[in-house]
């Protein structure tokens, strides 16, 4: 069938939204690191985004208003630096609201809107939103007369990913989904949603890192090595977990937004030290440098993107030479730099016993599912030494991956499954492997008094399927399980500086203060080497420099002190 209509998302597809909001965004940042202590402006946006989908779904269905919406996930990005301030939030949510007075078309939407017009297509509009707030950014860019019709989800009952809101668009064109094409920036959304409804076609188009299309094509350009790097099926990008692929996303996001447009095959040592450099400066005055974001872009992903682009079929040319250069060299910020960064760094702290202790009883204490859930969390990751993810799981957008009897799917998303009774039942004995690396573990959790002490408080009748869940019984989503645990370490008395990350760092600082060997911390954390465990997971201690000061000094020769006229 021949297509005769084409619709177009609007949210940074046709519209450039994140452009807008950072006009107004670094006078706000530089007012959120007066008020907490260690801001940093890109972790904050990191979590906002990711916090944004699922609160979105809400306002969608009509759950929550946009207000609500806001206070949710900007409550859980400042969350790792204190309460949300309400001063700070309508500032923040001031700032959204006005960004849409400042929104621009991308540079080549109307030309290519009136390219497809000329070869008399019908064209349209199918976003997703509030009729009120996607008609205001409607107006805002003056795009309405090049349309034949606009479909708001709100105004027509139905939202992207579902088939019937693509069904409804393609009616107001007053053609057949075979008939119609969709154009979009959002994978999930515009294309697979897209086709699942019957449309004869489904373009995607790239405006902001972080949504891929399948198979990209590398054309000598920094750009195209990180999208052949994250979408090639055979790239190791798909070797890692979902968790350590958005690290992976968000270190390729400033090498690609400042230095995309390069060649690669005309990169020096010098580029790297330059892009070092650059991407280590604060986001605005007087915010903390941004340090660990320059060394994990430059130092680690560039190393990664290059390395992969020499195992490409064919190589990119000059990849492997620039791994090598790469490699030799040495990073360092500039003095006045690292200054500003250990003033302005966030604290954390590892925590002690008495601490998880605490947090287990002040959530017993409260009974509720949820709150026996964090109990349960924190002694694991305390007792056990496990990472949060292994504890609680993962949830991830189910797109085109098969779906395996018995799994755990709610709208759109799937559970990657954390802990569970069946893994341990009745023996308390449990063999699992790392979702990051695969390692093995085995363990008694009879030898887990902490861990004992929560599950004793499960009714027998409840110990079945995940561990960690909310009042609902669902496995319970990451950035709820933060707030719970926030709230019930207040609670308990723990300094916001514990952060529930912090958890398993203490149970391997206490393991080795207690005289474990470094080796056997390094197996109960399922490293595979102790120079990870020493490097990220042991805290400093003044009892082992004492040691060391004792062994030097009674290591002196005793000699009679001499006068100063040595008479």
């Amino acid at each position: 069938m021949e297509i005769r209509g084409i619709l177009f998302d609007l949210d940074f597809t046709l519209v450039d939204n994140e452009r807008a909001f950072q006009q107004l965004w670094p006078p706000i940042a530089e007012r959120f690191a007066a008020r907490y202590e260690g801001f940093d402006p890109d972790e904050f946006l990191r979590r906002t985004y990711s916090s944004m989908d699922g609160q979105y779904e809400l306002v969608l269905r009509g759950e929550i208003d946009m207000e609500t919406y806001r206070r949710n996930y900007v409550r859980y990005a400042v969350e790792p630096w204190g309460e949300l301030d309400e001063e700070l939030f309508r500032s923040y949510s001031d700032a959204r609201r006005q960004s849409v007075d400042l929104l621009e078309l991308h540079d080549d939407a109307v030309e290519t809107i009136r390219a497809l017009r000329a070869r008399g297509l019908k064209i349209g509009i199918l976003t997703n939103g509030p009729s009120e707030l996607q008609r205001r950014k409607l107006r805002r860019i003056g795009i309405e007369s090049e349309m034949d019709a606009v479909a708001v989800s709100e105004e027509i009952d139905a939202w992207k990913p579902d088939p019937e809101a693509y069904k409804r668009a393609v009616a107001l064109l007053g053609l057949e989904p075979g008939e119609v094409a969709m154009v979009g920036d959002n994978v999930e959304n515009d294309v697979a949603g897209a086709l699942a409804a019957g449309l004869a076609a489904a373009v995607w188009v790239e405006r902001a890192p972080g949504e891929l299309p399948e198979g990209a094509h590398y054309d000598g350009t920094v750009r195209s090595l990180i999208k052949c790097y994250q979408t090639n099926k055979m790239s190791p990008y798909w070797t890692v977990s979902a968790d350590t692929r958005r690290g992976y996303d968000d270190w390729c996001r400033p090498l690609e937004l400042a230095f995309g447009k390069r060649r690669v095959d005309r990169l020096s040592g010098e580029d790297f030290r330059r892009w070092y450099l650059t991407i280590m400066e604060p986001i605005a005055p007087g915010l903390a440098p941004r340090l660990r974001l320059a060394q994990a872009a430059v130092r680690s992903m560039l190393s990664i993107l290059l390395r992969y682009g020499a195992e490409m079929n064919p190589p990119a040319p000059r990849c492997l030479e620039l791994a090598d250069v790469l490699a030799g060299m040495e990073f360092r910020p500039p003095p006045e730099m690292l200054e500003l960064w250990l003033e302005r760094r966030p604290q954390r702290s590892a925590m002690t016993f008495e601490q998880a202790s605490a947090i287990v009883t002040e959530g017993l204490r409260r009974g509720t599912r949820r709150h026996r859930s964090v109990a349960l969390g924190v002694a694991w990751q305390f007792e056990l030494t496990w990472s949060q993810i292994d504890v609680i799981g993962s949830w991830e957008r189910v797109g085109t991956r098969a779906v395996r009897p018995g799994a755990i799917v709610r709208g759109g998303w799937i559970w990657r499954p954390g802990l569970r009774y069946e893994d341990f039942g009745a023996s308390l004995q449990i063999t699992a492997a790392r979702h990051k690396t695969g390692q093995q573990g085995a363990y008694d959790l009879t030898a887990y008094p902490l861990v004992m002490r929560a599950l004793a408080a499960v009714p027998e009748a409840e110990r079945s399927g995940p561990v960690v869940i909310d009042d609902a019984g669902d496995p319970i989503r990451r950035r709820y399980y933060q707030d719970l645990y926030r709230d019930v370490a207040d609670a308990a008395g723990v300094p916001r500086s514990v952060w529930n990350m912090m958890a398993r760092h203490g149970g391997a600082t206490e393991a080795l203060r207690a005289g474990a060997t470094l080796e056997d911390v390094a197996d109960h954390m399922q490293h595979a080497d102790t120079a990870t465990t020493r490097r990220h997971y042991i805290e400093p201690s003044v009892e082992v420099t004492r040691r060391v000061a004792d062994v030097r000094v009674k290591s002196r020769k005793k000699e009679p002190p001499k006068n100063e006229t040595g008479s």
